[in-house]
């Protein structure tokens, strides 16, 4: 995905990206699972500030969004790949598959 594309992340896709990963935990081992339980929180308060003052906080939520955007569709991606099933450990970096 480029860089152009996360910035121009939507609310909506924020919620559609964060709706799928639902879905697919059930599928996805215990580090997945982990790293949305991080996740979940950022997306609340998140919420929470786009209800708040979605009018008035305008670049620092778009900041936000894409920020958590490009880790959740980073989390979502890497679920796709099977890097978070059960008994499979993820890749080390520098280390072949």
């Amino acid at each position: 995905m480029s860089e152009k594309a996360e910035d121009t992340t939507t609310w909506d896709d924020l919620r559609r990206v964060a709706d799928e990963l639902k879905l697919k935990m059930h599928l996805a081992g215990m580090e997945a699972r982990e790293q949305w339980e991080k996740l979940q929180p950022k997306l609340a308060e998140l919420e929470h500030s786009v209800e708040a003052g979605a009018a008035k906080a305008g670049h620092a939520i778009s900041e936000q969004v894409a920020s958590l955007g490009s880790s959740l569709k980073k989390l979502l991606a890497d679920i796709k790949g099977g890097d978070h099933k059960d008994g499979d450990k993820p890749e080390e970096p520098g280390k072949p598959a």
